[in-house]
C-alpha cells in the first residue's frame, strides 16, 4: 500500500479534540466564575479540568497515533532540526509538544490546588481540610499558577495566530482532525476505551472527594 492510500487517519482523534476545546471553554469559565464569585460553578469546572487532564495523560500513554506521548518529538536533536527546517511533523512539532505538556501540567496544578484552597470567608475546597495547614500554601499556589497559566495561554494564542498567518491549518486540524495537507498513517485507538478511562477517573475523583475528611461543624 502506498503512502497516499494509507494516509487516511485523523492526526488528532475525537477524544483529544474534544478535550482541547473543552479546555478552551473551561478555562474561560473558570476565569468568569472566579471573578464573579460563582464559586460552586467554579469548583465544578475545576473538577472537569482535573478529570480531563488526568484522562489526557492516561490517553497519552495508552492511545494510538499522534496523541500518544511517545510520538511527541521532545528531544533536543529534533528541536534543532525543526528550527533549521530539516524536519517537518504531521502531529505536534517539538515546540507544540513541549507547550502541550506544560499546559497539562499547569492545568493539573490549578485544579489540584483549587481542591485544597480556602479563602477563610466564602470558599473552601473539598480537600481543604485534608490539606490542613498547607491549605494556605495551596491557595497561594493556586493564585500564582493562574497567572502563569494566563501567560502560557496568551503565548499559545499568539503562536496559533502566527501559524495561521503563515498559512498553516492548525485550527482546522484540531477542529476536524485532519486537513487536505495533514493526514496520518497512524490509526487512533477505539473511542470506547476513552470513555472507559473517563469513567474510571470520574469514579476515582468522587471516591476521593467523598472520603476526604471534612472540617468539624464548629470549625
Amino acid at each position: 500500500m502506498n503512502d497516499s492510500a494509507s494516509d487516511q487517519h485523523d492526526v488528532w482523534d475525537l477524544p483529544v479534540r474534544a478535550t482541547h476545546w473543552s479546555f478552551v471553554v473551561l478555562v474561560a469559565f473558570l476565569w468568569w466564575s472566579g471573578e464573579s464569585g460563582h464559586m460552586d460553578w467554579h469548583q465544578y469546572a475545576g473538577f472537569c479540568i482535573w478529570v480531563l487532564v488526568l484522562a489526557r495523560v492516561v490517553w497519552g500513554v495508552i492511545a494510538g497515533g499522534h496523541q500518544r506521548f511517545s510520538e511527541f518529538p521532545i528531544g533536543m536533536g529534533r528541536l534543532k532540526a525543526y528550527w533549521q527546517g530539516r524536519e517537518s511533523f504531521v502531529g505536534h512539532n517539538p515546540i507544540g509538544a513541549w507547550s502541550t505538556l506544560l499546559m497539562l501540567a499547569l492545568l493539573f496544578i490549578q485544579a489540584t490546588t483549587g481542591l485544597m484552597s480556602r479563602d477563610d470567608i466564602l470558599f473552601e475546597g473539598p480537600l481543604a481540610y485534608w490539606a490542613g495547614t498547607y491549605s494556605g500554601l495551596m491557595t497561594d499556589l493556586h493564585e500564582l499558577n493562574w497567572y502563569l497559566l494566563q501567560i502560557v495561554v496568551a503565548v499559545h494564542i499568539l503562536a496559533i495566530a502566527y501559524h495561521h498567518w503563515r498559512g498553516r491549518d492548525l485550527l482546522l486540524v484540531m477542529w476536524r482532525g485532519r486537513s487536505d495537507a495533514r493526514k496520518s498513517r497512524l490509526a487512533p485507538s477505539p473511542r470506547l476505551r476513552w470513555l472507559l478511562v473517563l469513567l474510571i477517573i470520574v469514579i476515582g475523583l468522587v471516591l476521593v472527594v467523598t472520603s476526604a475528611p471534612q472540617a468539624p461543624a464548629y470549625f
